[in-house]
């Protein structure tokens, strides 16, 4: 079976990031599209050259000269895949096993699989509280139980996906109730599911699942995904970003951006994500600049301290590994 992964960058993250595709390539026979989200003629240069490291990598450049919103990104690279699957992840996930082999048995019998919530998220999968207001990223299930999704880490039946998206309005768009067909609207307080917003996906994948298809997060030891380092590596660039961002975009994806401003996570996921952005952030900072590593962070949950020097360790072999075929 072949799989085409689209993993999106934004400007500020090539440089770090772009070593995790090294241990996609190592555990997996998929191919990549590495997208190029209005990042930097440097950055896209060096996007080029790391394709050259591997005929299962491929480079594409966003039709924008501002980011894109992720949503209608991945309506973009939707549109661009005919094959039978579409797949994306995010681009601070690096592979330690085999995902691949535990994805396959799902891939006949559900319509979208989905995987890699943060290293941060105390459940797994992370569940959406029954009186929350508000679907927001990372959270891939009901407190009912019902599988809604995540942009983390998806494969979708195309032969599923297409046909829904023909016959309905709705996207992989940021949404906010107001901004959702009257139709869509009925069905989603007759699943008891009314939230005040919904973030990129969880409309489609809670409409896609309530005309009978199954979805089914898969809990992969073999996917490490850190969560919230692109914003953190990006961070000195992407004020100035956002502010171009909203002065260039029309009314209705002003309506995403302050519809994004919904998701930020629950105080107590932001005590452990700012951290262990940041450790990363300063780890990968340290081992390109041959610099000493700093401390694992006392989070008080030893838990996720221990996936966190779980993924420092992969890193740091990784960059062992690879990290002189990186420009």
């Amino acid at each position: 079976m072949e799989l085409k992964f689209n993993i999106a960058y934004v400007p500020g993250t090539v440089r770090y990031l772009g070593l995790l595709v090294f241990s996609l390539l190592k555990w997996s026979d998929c191919s990549f599209r590495l997208v190029a989200n209005a990042c930097s003629p440097q950055e896209v240069r060096l996007l080029r050259e790391l394709c050259h490291k591997s005929t299962r990598l491929e480079l594409l450049t966003a039709p924008s000269k501002m980011v894109m919103p992720y949503g209608q990104l991945l309506n973009y690279l939707h549109s661009l895949e005919h094959s039978d699957y579409f797949c994306f992840l995010d681009s601070d996930i690096l592979a330690a096993g085999d995902f691949v082999s535990e994805m396959l048995p799902y891939l006949e019998r559900y319509a979208a699989v989905f995987s890699a919530s943060p290293i941060w998220c105390a459940e797994e999968p992370p569940i959406v509280p029954a009186d929350s207001a508000r679907i927001p990223g990372g959270l891939s299930k009901t407190s009912d139980g019902l599988c809604i999704g995540n942009t983390c880490f998806a494969i979708y039946d195309n032969r599923v996906l297409i046909p829904f998206l023909q016959t309905t309005d709705v996207t992989f768009q940021l949404y906010q109730w107001p901004d959702i067909p009257g139709p869509y609207q009925s069905q989603l307080l007759s699943m008891g599911l009314k939230k005040r917003a919904y973030d990129n996906g969880r409309v489609l994948n809670i409409l896609l699942a309530g005309r009978g298809n199954r979805l089914v997060f898969v809990d992969s030891p073999s996917l490490q995904h850190i969560g919230g380092l692109s914003g953190r590596i990006a961070k000195r660039k992407r004020s100035g970003w956002v502010k171009r961002l909203r002065r260039s975009i029309g009314s209705r994806q002003r309506q995403s951006v302050a519809a994004r401003d919904e998701f930020r996570p629950t105080r107590a996921k932001r005590a452990y994500k700012a951290p262990t952005a940041l450790y990363f952030n300063e780890l990968l900072r340290s081992l390109f600049e041959r610099a000493p590593l700093p401390p694992i962070p006392d989070l008080g949950d030893r838990d996720i301290e221990r996936r966190i020097e779980s993924v420092a360790t992969h890193l740091v072999s990784l960059y062992e590994e690879f990290g002189d075929q990186l420009a």
